[in-house]
């Protein structure tokens, strides 16, 4: 029980941290004057987002040794593995187009090239919370 509520709260954590600062990149998308706000807000994201998905893997694998004869059977628990392997290479993405801002804040090619990862990070994180629901009825 200890465990779930780790893990519910790491990814509330993480995915609620990158949500924000999704939402900031895709406001600076419309409003370039936000855009150096957004790049900072992203930066300082980071660390924030990986101590989360860290916890979250740890109490989920606790929880997964725990249900060992369950949730590997359940449609659900691969679902929410593919979803965060997704997250992680989604994060890969935002690292490398973060890093063309940096080298290039004023490129309007390089911001719009951040809708994409930003949007499928917001849909992504959406979707793990979900899945975790549906996991706590196997």
């Amino acid at each position: 029980m200890l465990a779930g509520f780790g893990h519910a709260g790491a990814i509330l954590f993480a995915g609620l941290t990158a949500l924000a600062a999704d939402r900031e990149i895709l406001r600076a998308l419309k409003r370039p004057r936000l855009r150096a706000h957004a790049l900072t807000r992203l930066q300082k994201a980071h660390l924030r987002v990986f101590i989360g998905l860290g916890c979250a893997l740890l109490t989920g694998s606790l929880m997964l040794s725990a249900q060992l004869a369950t949730l590997p059977r359940s449609p659900f628990f691969w679902l929410k593995v593919a979803g965060l392997l997704a997250l992680v290479w989604n994060g890969r993405r935002i690292l490398k187009h973060e890093r063309w801002l940096r080298s290039d804040p004023d490129n309007e090619v390089f911001w719009q090239a951040m809708r994409a990862p930003a949007r499928t990070s917001a849909l992504l994180w959406c979707t793990i919370a979900l899945l975790g629901v549906l996991l706590t009825t196997v």
